[in-house]
């Protein structure tokens, strides 16, 4: 009643109308019992934060990120320049996350000897983090290795489809192999006790 009060003296003058619900508090909870009835009556949330996963990419000198971070995240390997630790989003805060929407990435070892690829899920309060240490992005869940044969690194199969989808109460990372699309690896939490509402 008193931020209802205090809206309606500030922006309450001139032509503005101000709506307000007879009982907010019921209307919360007027949802909340329609989800428990049917959770299908939730079609879409707001992600609460943003969701990603690490990876590399060569070293731009063009980048502005890469070039204030060259201290810290740009390293040399086997002659060529990475910047590491970069945050790859999968969806960005405040952004509209539908039931069941998915999002893909293809994601690749920088080694040719390179027998493994490690998945991490971060997640941050900004939509603007650029690198998984930046002030505030945390490490959610365990990691999980998905493993590349060397006779499948020889032939070129080095890639990992990493799948991220939003349903109803969990997020879920489908981690799938190129060299064996059947050999899925998967990352799961709880969506109600991850940030999105």
């Amino acid at each position: 009643m008193i931020l209802t009060i205090r809206i309606r003296a500030v922006f309450g003058g001139g032509s503005t109308r101000i709506l307000c619900p007879p009982e907010p508090g019921s209307a919360v909870v007027m949802g909340a019992v329609l989800y428990g009835f049917n959770p299908e009556v939730i079609s879409a949330r707001r992600s609460r934060y943003t969701y990603g996963v690490q990876f590399c990419e060569r070293f731009d000198p063009q980048n502005q990120h890469h070039l204030a971070n060259m201290a810290t995240h740009k390293k040399d390997i086997d002659g060529t320049a990475y910047c590491t630790q970069i945050l790859s989003p999968f969806v960005k805060m405040n952004d509209a996350v539908e039931v069941d929407h998915t999002v893909s990435e293809t994601f690749y070892p920088m080694l040719q000897t390179q027998t493994d690829l490690s998945f991490q899920i971060f997640h941050c309060e900004s939509r603007d983090s650029y690198f998984v240490t930046d002030r505030g992005v945390k490490k959610l869940g365990k990691p999980v290795q998905v493993k590349i044969p060397v006779q499948a690194a020889l032939e070129g199969k080095r890639s990992v489809k990493a799948t991220m989808f939003f349903g109803l109460t969990e997020i879920r990372l489908l981690l799938q192999p190129e060299h064996d699309p059947t050999a899925i690896e998967e990352i799961t939490l709880d969506f109600r006790h991850t940030g999105a509402e």
